[in-house]
């Protein structure tokens, strides 16, 4: 595709492209209060870069969901539903960036998987954004009646409208269906950071509790990253180098705690392989359940798809590509299978932040978790800032002193103010989920589930405290 831009937007110090995990995502919701935390964002501002040399999309109003205002809303539905039609107005006029910049240096996109960085499906995604407007999705139950075209979901509607803002902010006619990789080749980063993969199944697993990774995605996972790399081959001399993010492993999301419960709350440890012997999912559209056997498999599984990568990468870039090992990293910060330290938490805000299911006290104040968001997959500002450091570590520039856990959680409105209903909401919608079984992939199961539990939300509130 042959792009023309102004010549100041040739070259920059950085460009980040991805998923979900990139645009600084964080319980399910995409805004750019949110985005300005993301990895990419917090490693540009510890390299010095400002956001005039290093931009993130800037959209007005959150892309439809903002999950952390509805729940703090909760059980008025007639304010969230206020709140959704908000939203919807301002997507359903198709806005262009406030900032009136013609492309971003973080093109990251939530819910692309590696073959949309190159061939992502313009026409289709176009139709499913479109199918969103200020009626159709103005209220919860609008969106349980909303059709979306190609048999797509809420979620694909979203996509379709986050790609067209992310990769066109101003809305220009020759960017139209313009893919990732195209701006990459044409704007020639000095540094470009990837984080790409999770959405070829993997996700599910973590999300969904899905005990089975045959998707077949996800056994092509390194034949993607292949062909992505050999579109990254294209890009010019000027880019120096390629930091790639691997896969963290299941077993190491939030969401997936063990089960029952009353296993976590007695401190009990795991097996000798260290895992449990049953986990669940804590949040999710269905119930899930796997065994620690099966989860210890999947761990195996990711682990060898993280060496293919690597090696895929590797042979076709060189020297100009090197590697975040995530997973490793998170094996330090295992605070689920383990008793709490200092060693395997971050300790930030005077709390402990880990990879336990957040949790808050009836009357609100932190109790555990924190590295991840309500949905226990994406991280807090915390999360990202760790991820982050990791990112400037292997880049070998310095900047990671920069990274301050503490800014970070004050940073963090979630983890500053958690609602103080939210762990009784979560296992409430828990057992709602278990007691129903929705199907997993019934878009509009999805959105009755959350309005069924949202009528039944618990309102009391009681004393707060901390995980000690």
């Amino acid at each position: 595709m042959a792009i023309d831009l102004p010549a100041e937007y040739k070259h920059p110090p950085l460009m980040a492209i991805g998923d979900s995990m990139y645009q600084g995502v964080r319980s399910l919701t995409m805004s750019a209060p949110l985005f300005r935390f993301s990895p990419p964002a917090q490693v540009a501002r510890a390299l010095g870069l400002d956001e005039t040399a290093f931009s993130y999309p800037d959209p007005k109003r959150p892309i439809l969901i903002d999950m952390e205002p509805m729940v703090r809303l909760l059980p008025d539905l007639g304010a969230i539903d206020q709140l959704l039609s908000l939203n919807a107005r301002y997507w359903a006029r198709r806005p262009t960036s406030p900032s009136r910049r013609l492309t971003f240096e973080n093109l990251s996109v939530a819910s692309m998987d590696i073959g949309d960085l190159y061939a992502f499906d313009w026409d289709r995604r176009s139709r499913q954004a479109d199918a969103v407007t200020a009626r159709s999705a103005g209220s919860i139950r609008a969106l349980s009646k909303l059709e979306i075209p190609d048999d797509g979901g809420i979620g694909d509607a979203i996509l379709g409208l986050n790609a067209r803002f992310t990769l066109n902010p101003a809305g220009r006619d020759d960017l139209e269906g313009v893919q990732p990789v195209d701006l990459v080749k044409w704007r020639e980063p000095e540094i470009l950071l990837l984080n790409i993969g999770s959405n070829e199944g993997l996700f599910e697993a973590g999300f969904e509790a899905n005990p089975t990774l045959t998707d077949a995605r996800v056994a092509e996972i390194v034949a993607r990253y292949a062909t992505l790399a050999d579109h990254l081959k294209e890009v010019g001399p000027g880019m120096k180098k390629v930091i790639v993010n691997g896969l963290v492993l299941p077993s190491q999301t939030p969401n997936l705690m063990p089960a029952p419960e009353s296993i976590t709350n007695a401190g009990q440890l795991p097996r000798d392989d260290g895992y449990f012997d049953d986990y669940e999912n804590r949040m999710g559209f269905g119930y899930g359940t796997m065994t620690g056997q099966v989860l210890k498999r999947q761990d195996a599984q990711v682990a060898a798809i993280n060496a293919g990568m690597e090696e895929a990468l590797r042979q076709r870039l060189g020297d100009r590509v090197a590697f975040v090992d995530l997973a490793g990293q998170m094996k330090r910060l295992n605070r689920k299978h383990e008793r709490l330290s200092d060693e395997n938490t971050i300790r930030a805000g005077g709390n402990y932040i880990s990879n336990m299911m957040l949790e808050s006290y009836p009357g609100g104040g932190f109790k555990a978790g924190g590295f991840c968001g309500l949905d226990g997959m994406h991280p807090s500002v915390v999360g990202y800032g760790r991820i982050a450091k990791e990112v400037l570590r292997v880049l070998g520039r310095g900047g990671g002193e920069r990274i301050d856990y503490e800014a970070c959680y004050r940073a963090d409105t979630l983890l500053m103010d958690l609602p103080g209903l939210w762990t009784e909401l979560m296992f409430l919608y828990r057992d709602y989920r278990r007691l129903t079984d929705r199907p997993q992939g019934d878009a509009k199961a999805r959105v009755e589930t959350l309005d069924a539990v949202a009528r039944t939300a618990p309102s009391r509130k009681a004393r707060a405290g901390k995980e000690r």
